[in-house]
């Protein structure tokens, strides 16, 4: 019986390891423009934090990160937040929109978490 051998790149196949990962992002893309408005608004506040903060030691890396090190984040947020709000719309409730804010958060959180394991492992 005579066994063939497979060449490397099929053995691995990385290619479509991309693809699965790229398709993902768009699929992460298109879902975060149907947000409604203040969402994408708060969505987009939390990348231009996270893109201050984002370095090697930073707490979102930490193993588990404390809640305390997070909550000064969503306040950094929250308060870019008001001074970007107008005064009518600012009838909405205070804690309902830390709230959102802080679910956004974490949501951006894991996605970095996962970019640097993919980028490391």
């Amino acid at each position: 019986m005579e066994t063939r051998a497979i060449p490397f790149f099929m053995a691995y196949p990385i290619e479509k390891l991309i693809q699965e990962r790229n398709q993902s992002e768009k699929d992460r893309e298109y879902f975060m423009q149907l947000y409604p408005k203040k969402s994408r608004i708060v969505q987009k506040l939390i990348e231009e934090e996270m893109a201050l903060i984002d370095r090697k030691n930073c707490v979102i890396y930490d193993e588990y990160p404390d809640r305390l090190g997070l909550r000064l984040i969503v306040n950094a947020i929250y308060e870019k937040y008001e001074k970007q709000q107008s005064d009518e719309d600012m009838f909405t409730d205070k804690q309902l929109i830390k709230e959102m804010i802080e679910i956004l958060l974490y949501q951006e959180i894991l996605k970095r978490r996962q970019l640097v394991k993919r980028f490391y492992l």
